[in-house]
């Protein structure tokens, strides 16, 4: 049976890869001068802005469930929770601004340059912030990413 967490889990990985699929997209755009995949690149943004509202509102629901797991510390959901908020922002910024162009420059040959080179820009910002993100989210759960303390680490040259 699915819970909150499961939910949560399975709907946030979307909006991290489509960010960086949209960046990508729009990278190569502009390496080709490539129309299509600039509208291509746009549109992956637009659907990471719709994709990033349900894996935020599952947070909360999702937090309850795991807060009280052992290994889980209040501290790592904080700051999860916190980056998830501004990756939320630009995510949805990201999206707006990609859907203006595609609005507004839908029948051009071509979206203008600097308006290609803002989205851009601002898709990197988002992509980073959401990596951050998806990395604190990981270490809420995932004590095997975490860095151990000083008396775990064991190994040659310690």
């Amino acid at each position: 049976m699915f819970n909150s967490a499961h939910v949560h889990l399975l709907t946030n990985h979307v909006p991290v890869m489509a960010a960086l699929i949209g960046l990508l997209l729009l990278l190569i755009a502009l390496l080709r001068r490539s129309a299509e995949m600039t509208r291509a690149g746009m549109i992956v943004l637009v659907l990471a802005a719709l994709a990033a509202v349900p894996a935020y509102l599952t947070g909360d629901p999702a937090e309850h469930i795991v807060n009280n797991l052992p290994g889980v510390q209040r501290s790592d959901i904080h700051e999860h929770e916190e980056s998830a908020q501004y990756a939320l922002v630009a995510v949805e910024l990201t999206g707006l601004l990609a859907l203006f162009g595609l609005a507004r420059y839908w029948s051009a040959a071509a979206l203008p340059r600097g308006f290609v080179a803002a989205v851009l820009f601002l898709a990197l910002l988002t992509a980073a912030i959401m990596a951050r993100t998806a990395y604190l989210g990981g270490m809420v759960r995932h004590t095997e990413i975490r860095p151990a303390a000083p008396e775990q680490r064991g190994g040659l040259g310690d």
